[in-house]
């Protein structure tokens, strides 16, 4: 006569249960593996942001990298297959049909699992790119040298710099001036970090100043304009 204890829910005879139920059973009721029906998630159609290499991304490496955020499950390195069966392209959105296939050993059983989902990828302007296309800016700096090019260049490597940090750190509008350019920025910080910058690689002589341009939600608004002068 077997020793062993009966699964609940198939009756079958086994020495280790999981919860009442046999390794087969708990593995097939247990809710191992979770993913949302619908993965919602938005580019800038700009910048691409936050992929911000987009324009040379496939979908499918979108979709794969959204799935893998939202996939949930409780195995250690399971086998994890993400394949995309439809692409439907409706205005500014791209619907991925995509069909998941999850492999491990659980108990000792090998576990599989296949779930549907839908990623939803619309794109959109970023508020960077709304601001810039608005021709959005809280600072001028004021550029006066007799070697512009190499200046600008230092100018645009900073900046690049400074974008990792400061999404605002974009230039609105240049315009060349007697003795050099003016540049609108989208940051007052970025625009005293240039100056910093100048002042201590090429001790440029450095003026700041600030203007009242307005108000909103009940707040002074100011403007920086900062001459840099090489």
């Amino acid at each position: 006569m077997s020793s062993g204890r009966f699964c609940y829910l198939c009756g079958s005879v086994t020495e280790d249960l999981f919860e009442g139920l046999c390794s087969l059973c708990f593995n097939k009721e247990s809710e191992l593996v979770t993913l949302p029906s619908k993965i919602q998630t938005s580019i800038c159609s700009r910048c691409g942001d936050p992929y911000s290499d987009f324009k040379e991304h496939f979908i499918d490496e979108i979709v794969n990298n959204e799935v893998s955020k939202s996939l949930k499950h409780n195995f250690e390195n399971p086998n994890i297959k993400i394949r995309v069966l439809e692409k439907n392209q409706k205005g500014r959105t791209l619907n991925a049909e995509v069909e998941v296939t999850l492999k491990s050993m659980v108990n000792d059983q090998e576990y599989s699992r296949t779930i549907n989902t839908v990623v939803e990828i619309r794109e959109i302007l970023c508020e960077r790119c709304s601001k810039k296309a608005g021709g959005y800016y809280e600072a001028i700096v004021q550029v006066r040298t007799e070697s512009l090019d190499p200046v600008l260049k230092e100018i645009n490597e900073v900046l690049s710099r400074l974008l990792e940090k400061d999404k605002n750190a974009f230039i609105t509008e240049l315009s060349e001036e007697k003795g050099g350019i003016n540049i609108k920025l989208g940051s007052s910080k970025a625009a005293s970090a240039l100056g910093s910058y100048f002042k201590s690689q090429h001790n440029a002589q450095i003026k700041e100043s600030v203007s009242l341009v307005g108000r909103k939600e009940g707040k002074n608004v100011y403007r920086k304009t900062i001459l840099i002068r090489l």
